[in-house]
């Protein structure tokens, strides 16, 4: 049996080196060129993997027994450090040719701890679930298909470019999701400031000019 090593990174930049088998290994994370191993590392897998854009993930076990009645050192470092999201490396290493024979790059989640191990879930770093997208994409070109219900137009026109330009010709402004922005020479007049025009007061109250500056724009 391969030793599997596990290289795993926080936020904080600390880094742990477990393995199926105690020993000196090539990292995978960290300056390296080798570390020592510590021989935590209990069961991996099974990974599942698919040609989709469904998140490959596995399953890992650490025993949590090594230390002493009061301080579990794995239990002690969960409790030190934010391990949830961490960066992990899981690899199966080939003493004999030095090399790693299968390598999963993901991220720890779900870090669940008893008295005898600690179970994570290790997911892959392209993880589509962790996306947020907008439904539709934001452009200057309307993004409804020509003559669509949502589009609404009933033009005798053939085609459309999608612009708001085209929209206009084809009566159906209203129903225009795109984003309207002006041509990149257009020139705009600067407002022209002005104060406020006087009056007669009496009394308690003035009627004059207030003193308040005034911008009347200009298109």
């Amino acid at each position: 049996m391969l030793p599997l090593l596990l290289d795993i990174e926080l936020a904080d930049s600390t880094r742990h080196y477990w393995a199926t088998h105690a020993g000196t290994y090539p990292v995978a994370l960290g300056a390296g060129p080798t570390a020592a191993y510590l021989p935590w590392v209990l069961a991996a897998g099974p990974f599942r993997q698919s040609k989709s854009m469904r998140a490959d993930a596995g399953e890992l076990v650490v025993q949590n027994l090594s230390g002493n009645t009061i301080g579990r050192d794995v239990a002690a470092a969960l409790k030190a450090k934010e391990f949830e999201g961490a960066l992990c490396v899981a690899r199966s290493w080939n003493v004999r040719s030095a090399a790693a024979e299968f390598e999963f790059h993901g991220y720890l989640l779900n870090p669940r701890a008893d008295a005898a191990e600690v179970r994570f879930r290790l997911r892959q770093l392209f993880d589509p679930n962790q996306y947020d997208v907008p439904d539709l994409a934001v452009s200057e070109h309307c993004t409804w298909r020509y003559k669509s219900k949502q589009c609404g137009s009933t033009s005798s026109e053939a085609a459309c470019d999608f612009t708001f330009a085209a929209c206009v010709v084809r009566a159906a402004t209203e129903r225009f999701n795109g984003v309207i922005n002006p041509p990149p020479q257009t020139q705009f007049a600067q407002p022209i400031a002005t104060r406020g025009g006087g009056g007669a007061g009496g009394g308690g109250g003035g009627g004059g000019d207030d003193g308040m500056e005034r911008v009347a724009p200009t298109f």
